[in-house]
């Protein structure tokens, strides 16, 4: 991947208007200004990996991305391979989602009724991130790490550092986006 152009948010999601999927909510975290890293993906850093790949992703944003970093937009191959992506990385949260969108046998309605879930859960995970009551509760010095994908599958875990990926507590369940905002909530609730 390589970077293209500098382009504002609000430009760089018009990828999703493209595939007339919605667009991600309006978040704080947002940055104002992101680069065009490959045809369709859009990032405010530079990941080595392309976001088809997610969990490598994840583990690389884990790894080298600084809080509020952020990759979205359209990646995949073939001609039913492909995929709405973002991940985001927000303080204790680094969270990742992949829903399939476009390909030539794709239900593009499914497709966008999916991702605007996707969205909702995106937003009540960024408001809880904003609670006082959360923030006195937190693990310290760990990240949620939430994996929600319609190719790979659904995970989440509290993860310590980067090492811990390959033996975190894992947890196989989906759908993780909401398994996670449920542990958040649960922790604001401890108080």
């Amino acid at each position: 991947m390589t970077e293209v152009e500098l382009l504002s948010w609000q430009d760089a999601l018009q990828v999703f208007a493209v595939e007339s999927l919605p667009e991600p909510p309006a978040l704080s975290c947002w940055p104002k200004e992101v680069k065009r890293i490959g045809p369709g993906v859009f990032a405010n850093w530079r990941p080595r990996t392309p976001p088809y790949d997610l969990e490598a992703l994840l583990r690389e944003t884990l790894e080298r991305a600084p809080d509020g970093s952020v990759v979205f937009g359209i990646d995949g191959h073939g001609v039913q391979s492909w995929a709405a992506h973002l991940v985001l990385r927000n303080g204790p949260l680094l969270v990742g989602f992949q829903i399939a969108a476009g390909g030539v046998y794709n239900d593009q309605a499914r497709s966008a009724e999916r991702l605007g879930g996707a969205w909702e859960l995106l937003a009540e995970l960024d408001a809880e991130l904003e609670r006082p009551e959360l923030l006195a509760h937190l693990p310290a010095g760990k990240t949620l790490v939430v994996l929600d994908s319609d190719l790979v599958g659904d995970r989440w875990a509290w993860l310590a550092s980067p090492q811990d990926w390959d033996t975190g507590p894992w947890h196989d369940e989906a759908p993780a986006a909401f398994l996670g905002l449920m542990q958040l909530r649960q922790l604001a609730e401890a108080g």
